[in-house]
């Protein structure tokens, strides 16, 4: 049976919410009340800007300020579609192109936010965060290659660049290059060492190279500062029964279920990697679970029930 390891695989996405300065707006913490009262305000206002539109097709600023609530709202398709005929009226304007990126990446239309950057980048190439966000598109359409590039450029223009490490991490780590995946997390963490994404994703590092303890010590840092995460336990229960350590992986195991009680993958590494220190009656139990969680036309039910049979003979 493969011993298969989960990666956390976190990466720092450019966000519309962290960019508000764009905005006329924050994406601030709102109580239930404030933020009903938010959406009818910004629905009164939308419903204004509108009329303006209807008025005069070509009110650039009515388009700008109507894409700005339709992104607090999170409706990016009618935000885009703003944008749009906003770049028609003041197409050498090159905010609009880096909001209608962003509301591409909300919209999962990568490719198109990667041709606004670069539209971008033909009036200005001196935002490094351009960069960092063009290449995170790359890195979500599995251009690995292009995204270090970006990233290389980002990291150029500013040293000290948490995100970029961790996401030029990522992709070296897809090319196969964990050495220099370790790298960057490691930088990462020298820059910001309270935050989860370098830990989990240098311990997948370590782990891809046979280095398990090391991936414990980064599993481990990364639970200490979020306990609650299943998927944490999970890598850190394979990276325990790699390095033979196997009453430390069943606890995480058993703790990953505690967490997530439909979690069908806990439930069948914990069936079939402790057959000599289990009770059968608890890998029957395992079993059955496993079958409760697991999703239609998942290749190991077969295992599965072939393992309990052999157990009820």
């Amino acid at each position: 049976m493969t011993n298969q390891i989960i990666s956390k695989r976190l990466f720092i996405a450019c966000s519309l919410c962290l960019l508000t300065v764009l905005y006329t707006a924050g994406c601030g913490t709102t109580t239930a009340g404030s933020k009903e009262e938010m959406i009818q305000n910004l629905n009164k206002k939308i419903k204004k800007l509108s009329k303006a539109i209807k008025k005069k097709p070509g009110n650039l600023k009515a388009y700008q300020e109507r894409s700005d609530a339709y992104i607090q709202l999170e409706k990016y398709a009618a935000a885009e579609k703003d944008l749009t005929r906003a770049i028609e009226i003041n197409p050498k304007d090159p905010d609009l192109y880096y909001k209608r990126a962003l509301t591409y990446t909300e919209l999962k239309k990568h490719r198109k936010a990667v041709n606004d950057y670069t539209k971008y980048l033909d009036f200005r190439i001196d935002n490094p965060v351009i960069y960092y966000n063009r290449g995170n598109a790359y890195l979500e359409m599995d251009k690995y290659k292009e995204a270090i590039a970006d990233y290389d450029t980002a990291l150029y223009m500013k040293p000290v660049y948490y995100g970029a490490y961790v996401n030029r991490g990522i992709a070296h780590d897809e090319l196969k290059d964990h050495f220099k995946a370790i790298l960057d997390y490691s930088r990462a963490i020298e820059i910001d060492p309270d935050k989860i994404a370098a830990y989990s994703n240098r311990g997948f590092s370590y782990y891809q190279r046979g280095r398990y303890g090391n991936a414990i010590e980064d599993y481990s840092k990364a639970i200490e500062l979020d306990s609650d995460d299943p998927e944490l336990y999970m890598n850190r229960a394979h990276s325990y029964y790699k390095k033979g350590m196997k009453n430390q992986a069943l606890a995480d195991f058993n703790k990953v279920i505690a967490l997530d009680r439909k979690n069908a993958d806990a439930y069948y590494y914990k069936a079939f990697l402790f057959t000599d220190i289990l009770k059968e009656y608890k890998i029957e139990d395992a079993l059955n679970a496993f079958l409760t969680h697991a999703k239609s036309g998942d290749p190991r039910i077969r295992a599965v029930k072939s393992k309990l049979s052999q157990i009820k003979k």
